[in-house]
């Protein structure tokens, strides 16, 4: 496991991103695969259910992507704000609405980064936001075909009981009228360790997040890794 601690400012105040990288196999993950189960939940609680090309029905099964891309190692980022940073806020759902607009941002930024530094596949967190509104909608096909990504909970994986098995990280779920102690985002980079060089995945991964800087995050450039 990895740790990092990230600086994000934004014009009511800061926060700090707390983010952990743990590299594993994908068979570890496919212990945590509860596909029709999960996407299930889906189509009983998510509004975008059916709505998005990224949502289920459409979303990929994660066991077919494994498959198609031949990826034998899971990369997974936790990234999560303490709800303390977001005090400038009153309302508690509007903190853990703002708070998981940045982590969102800017771990799906850098899970992107890795992906196409490690040849990979990204998953990431929530619905896909790169057209709006989605093409599904109108019944048109993805603008986006090459581009587009899934959630881990949209191709059958108990998110939950995955971080809780192997990342040491416990999901916290908004309930009315609470205040939580943070929010958390997840995002993965399945891989094929035969197309990478020699060196351990884990130390690819830290060298190339340590190497980051504002030039390379140009959207984000208030993101700096202490």
């Amino acid at each position: 496991m990895i740790n990092y601690v990230l600086n994000n400012v934004t014009p009511n105040g800061e926060q700090t991103i707390n983010l952990s990288v743990h590299v594993m196999s994908v068979e570890k993950t496919l212990t945590c695969t509860q596909e029709d189960a999960v996407r299930n939940s889906c189509k009983k609680g998510c509004v975008n259910y059916g709505k998005k090309w990224s949502c289920p029905p459409y979303s990929k099964r994660f066991s077919d992507i494994i498959a198609s891309k031949k990826c034998d190692i899971a990369i997974i980022l936790v990234g999560y704000i303490r709800l303390d940073d977001m005090n400038y806020i009153s309302n508690p759902y509007q903190q853990v609405k703002a708070a998981n607009m940045i982590l969102k941002g800017r771990c799906e930024k850098i899970t992107r980064m890795i992906e196409n530094e490690l040849n990979g596949y990204s998953l990431l967190s929530g619905s896909c936001n790169l057209c709006k509104p989605c093409q599904r909608k109108m019944d048109l096909p993805c603008k986006k075909p090459t581009m587009v990504r899934y959630s881990l909970e949209s191709t059958g994986i108990n998110v939950e009981s995955l971080l809780e098995k192997y990342c040491e990280h416990k999901l916290l779920w908004y309930k009315k009228g609470e205040k939580l102690p943070y929010t958390s985002v997840v995002t993965a980079i399945l891989v094929n360790s035969n197309t990478l060089p020699g060196e351990d995945i884990e130390m690819l991964v830290k060298k190339y997040i340590e190497n980051l800087n504002p030039n390379q995050l140009k959207n984000l450039p208030l993101l700096n890794i202490q």
